[in-house]
Formats: C-alpha cells, structure tokens, sequence
C-alpha cells in the first residue's frame, strides 16, 4: 500500500523542530512531518522523557510433543487459556501442519528482567519450568518432551495495560504506541487504526483514554 519499510536500521536518535521531525539511523536520516513510536522492547531507549518506567522482561515459550497423539490437532483442540492462580495464567495454540511441531505453551506473566540489547535469546534447559506444572495439573496428555523452545520480550507497562497517545510534551507531532504487555500483536489491527487517527487528527474517536500517559499522573 505504497509503504517504505526500512529494515535492520537502529534508531541513534531523533529531534523535533517548527518544520517536522527527523530522524537519524545506522544507514540514513530522514525527514518527516510527524512521527509514530512504535519501538517495542526499545520503546523506553527511544523515547525516554515519557516519566513512565517500562520493565523489559525475558519470556519463554515451547512446543511440547503430546503423549497421547491425535488429541492436539487443531481439528479438534482451540487456543486456550488457563488462569491458575489469578495473577498469571498459561495459553497455547494447537498442532498446525504449517507451523513448528508440537504443542505450543507459554505463560503469560513478568518474567526475568532483561535488555532488550544484550538479551540471550538461547532457550535454558529449566525454561520449561514456567508451563510443566500446567501440563501436569490441566493438559496431562500433552505432557509430553519438549521438541523445541523460544525465547521472546514483554514490554511491561506499569499497570499492565497499553500506551497509546501524544508525546506529552510535543504535541501532535509525535505520538506514541508502547507498554504492550505481551499481548499487543492480538490488538495490532485496532492499534493501527488508533495511532492513524492520532496521526492524522491529533485524536481518536475510540476510548483510548484509558490508555493515556495522563493515567500515571
């Protein structure tokens, strides 16, 4: 749809002046009327005049083998979700025949604080630890080896929820997308139609304003 997508380009840093913004990386600088950070783990790196602390946590996730075969397939298992103890709960997806193999499990909760610059993103052997129990206790049959692992980020908000609004000091000129949570790529298309707003109009006729900076004054 006529987008330019400039990839491996680390952000050094980026300015506002009465003309627009700029904005200057490893292999360009460029110019623009406005500008949407959209940043991830990097978020707090990027902008860090928000007076917000976002906490960039290490997260695993696996696939495990079932025990009992033929149980998982999406034919017959859903996305699922276990809230176990109130304060985190454990999800997962069933076996594709185009994705990796196994059950996907993962726990959904603050994990070990991390930078998102020098994260390891080599899979321990105890990482299963977050989700074995959840098999054991609620998915016995899945409670199988486990084929492969990965290891991702949160962005950590500190209640939890999103961050989408105006630089507070700038205006309209710069808006902001972060402190997703670990659940932010589920909400990407509702996301995107709120930043275009706050883009184009400076506001959003969705109810965002439960998702302002102003919330942690």
């Amino acid at each position: 749809a006529g987008a330019d997508i400039r990839s491996n380009s680390p952000v050094r840093d980026w300015s506002v002046s009465d003309s627009g913004v700029t904005v200057r990386t490893d292999r360009a600088t460029f110019h623009a009327d406005k500008l949407v950070f959209c940043g991830g783990a990097w978020s707090d790196k990027l902008v860090t005049d928000l007076g917000v602390p976002l906490k960039v946590s290490r997260q695993s996730l696996g696939w495990v083998q079932p025990r009992t075969p033929g149980l998982f397939g999406i034919e017959k298992f859903p996305c699922w979700m276990v809230d176990i103890d109130g304060d985190a709960c454990h999800y997962g997806f069933p076996e594709t025949v185009d994705g990796p193999p196994g059950l996907k499990i993962a726990r959904h909760f603050v994990g070990p604080s991390t930078d998102p610059d020098t994260l390891d993103r080599t899979p321990r052997a105890e990482d299963d630890t977050d989700y074995r129990d959840c098999l054991r206790q609620h998915l016995p049959d899945a409670d199988g080896p486990v084929l492969s692992q990965r290891v991702c980020m949160y962005t950590n908000s500190p209640d939890g929820h999103f961050i989408l609004d105006l630089h507070p000091r700038l205006g309209d000129r710069v808006s902001i997308a972060c402190g997703f949570s670990g659940h932010g790529f589920k909400f990407a298309s509702v996301v995107g139609e709120i930043m275009t707003d706050l883009v184009m109009n400076g506001r959003s006729e969705l109810p965002i304003g439960f998702l302002s900076l102003k919330r942690f004054q």
